[in-house]
């Protein structure tokens, strides 16, 4: 297979460049497009702008506290003389009957067990007298075991 052998000028333009012995400072690349990446600062004064502000009310709020002067106090209440006549209220006022009549309840309503059990009128439980216990006691260890029987 027969090799091209014509020259290509652009192909021997470039097999002349050299490199040169310097190289590429890596180092200084990257710092550079570190640099070139970073957002520029502008939004520093406002953060100090806006703390400075705050830090003058504050002064500004703590200085009209302490110059104030305290208020006034309260005179002491004073028991009046008993010669003093006012008006005079009456001894009792009158009870007025109520308006309201509440609804008689169902009496198995929760309303009316509330009621019963206020005022003390539940029935006494059922006696456990005539129901048949084991012969000896039972304990249940937990749920799923067997049932020990105590002698």
């Amino acid at each position: 297979m027969p090799e091209n052998v014509t020259p290509d000028p652009v192909a021997n333009h470039l097999a002349r460049f050299t490199p040169t012995s310097t190289g590429i400072d890596r180092d200084a690349l990257l710092f550079a497009a570190g640099r070139a990446s970073a957002r520029p600062a502008r939004g520093w004064r406002s953060w100090r702008t806006v703390a400075g502000l705050l830090a003058l009310s504050q002064t500004a709020t703590l200085a009209a506290w302490f110059a104030s002067t305290p208020p006034a106090p309260l005179p002491s209440p004073v028991a009046p003389d008993r010669d003093v006549v006012g008006p005079s209220l009456p001894a009792d006022p009158p009870v007025l009957a109520p308006t309201y009549t509440p609804e008689p309840m169902d009496p198995s309503s929760y309303g009316a067990l509330v009621r019963r059990w206020e005022a003390d009128d539940l029935p006494p439980p059922p006696s456990a007298a005539g129901v048949p216990g084991p012969a000896r006691p039972v304990l249940s260890v937990a749920a799923g075991h067997s049932t020990w029987i105590l002698e």
